[in-house]
């Protein structure tokens, strides 16, 4: 039975100053300082405009706005953070790097962008990039809660497990009291075996957000791996109570009740696995009867 890893969702980080690119073009060569004061004036409002749209997840009109501001305003990094932004959630994603590229071109100090490059990687499975990113951007900005907390899942995504748990102990440190860390900890700690210190965590992950189903699935985990059945048959059949229609704790349920001998529980879950999900029922039937060799008489 394997834990449930618990990511955050991918979030694109906007700006809606352009203060900040046009700070970042005194260090570059740059026309916007020749711009008049008007077309200033009209590309803030096309960017208000496009993060409006953004915001009500208008991302075609965005990228519509954003690229008119840019017609006013080239040289403004922050308008190319937004646009790649915009662009990544039509899964544009060549047109995203593109614009987050030239973003940190424009502004190589800017932390927002080089996130947001990482989170294109990272969408599109190029997970050491995505790394190197959300290093530059916490480089850059030491206090950046987001890109630590990408880089600590993407330690675990590239199976670097005992770079993530370090990477969760020194976020832990800062935010001893964040249920999602703390579950996060838990699985970082679940990978690299220390089983035992992963299911205190996870305990108390669950005490610090009794509502997550996702902490109870790893918490559960944790109990079958330290051979702690009941207590998983327990925490399982609370994550059900929560959530009726999880058919990952329903599976995880069955997998407990067999692992504890209840073989009758275990068939009652599996029945009703055959109702909600036929898949995840006949994966149950294989673990069941894994043991059993069956054979047959030749003709």
């Amino acid at each position: 039975m394997k834990p449930s890893r618990l990511l955050t969702r991918q979030s694109f980080a906007a700006t809606a100053l352009l203060c900040a690119a046009l700070t970042a073009t005194a260090q570059v060569p740059s026309r916007q300082a020749q711009e008049s004061a008007p077309a200033r004036e009209d590309a803030q409002a096309l960017v208000h405009q496009g993060l409006r749209l953004a915001d009500a997840g208008h991302h075609a009109g965005a990228v519509e706005a954003y690229n008119h501001a840019l017609r006013l305003a080239p040289n403004d990094a922050a308008i190319y953070n937004n646009l790649g932004g915009s662009y990544a959630r039509l899964k544009r994603y060549e047109e995203a790097f593109a614009a987050l590229e030239r973003a940190v071109a424009l502004q190589p100090d800017f932390a927002v962008a080089h996130y947001n490059l990482g989170e294109v990687y990272g969408i599109t499975g190029r997970d050491a990039a995505a790394l190197a990113e959300y290093g530059r951007a916490l480089t850059l900005d030491p206090k950046y809660n987001k890109a630590h907390v990408k880089m600590c899942q993407t330690y675990l995504a590239l199976e670097r497990d005992n770079e993530a748990v370090a990477c969760y102990e020194t976020l832990l440190k800062r935010a001893p009291q964040d249920a999602e860390t703390r579950a996060n900890y838990g699985y970082a700690l679940f990978r690299t075996k220390q089983h035992k210190k992963a299911v205190a965590t996870l305990e108390e992950a669950v005490r610090l957000s009794p509502a997550d189903v996702g902490a109870y699935l790893n918490l559960a985990s944790g109990l079958v791996y330290t051979k702690r059945y009941d207590q998983a048959i327990l925490v399982l059949r609370h994550a059900l109570e929560l959530k009726p229609d999880c058919e990952e704790a329903r599976y995880n349920l069955a997998a407990a009740y067999l692992a504890a001998k209840n073989r009758m529980a275990a068939l009652e879950q599996y029945v009703i696995l055959k109702r909600t999900d036929e898949a995840r029922a006949q994966q149950f039937y294989e673990l069941m009867f894994s043991k059993q060799i069956l054979s047959v008489k030749p003709n």
